[in-house]
């Protein structure tokens, strides 16, 4: 799907299958734009939001949250508390393809 941005660029999707090992592939790859659910096994979304933000070379890494969670303003709070690179926060439920990748368009640009 994001190859599909630029047809002039190539991108690479790495799955994490955890909080755990998004974190260790985030340090160690340092990604362009991290894609996030915040349902995951042993360390939850939010819990790799804090640990990603407070890791400085993690910080600046762009997140766009996809979620079947329904988001509160507290949970919009917790998540932009750092001053981290949170785009957006999407809901699957009525999720628009279009304005995901936006999102993703966003993400990517250069910083």
């Amino acid at each position: 799907m994001i190859a599909a941005i630029s047809p002039a660029s190539t991108y690479a999707l790495v799955c994490a299958y955890g909080g755990c090992g998004a974190i260790i592939l985030a340090q160690r790859l340092q990604p362009d734009l991290i894609f996030l659910d915040l349902m995951m096994p042993q360390v939850g979304g939010f819990d790799v939001v804090a640990a990603l933000q407070r890791n400085t070379e993690t910080a600046r890494i762009p997140i766009l949250v996809v979620t079947a969670n329904q988001i509160t303003a507290l949970d919009r709070a917790t998540l932009n508390a750092d001053d981290g690179e949170i785009i957006e926060i999407v809901a699957k439920a009525g999720f628009n393809r279009i304005a995901f990748m936006s999102e993703v368009k966003r993400g990517l640009l250069p910083r």
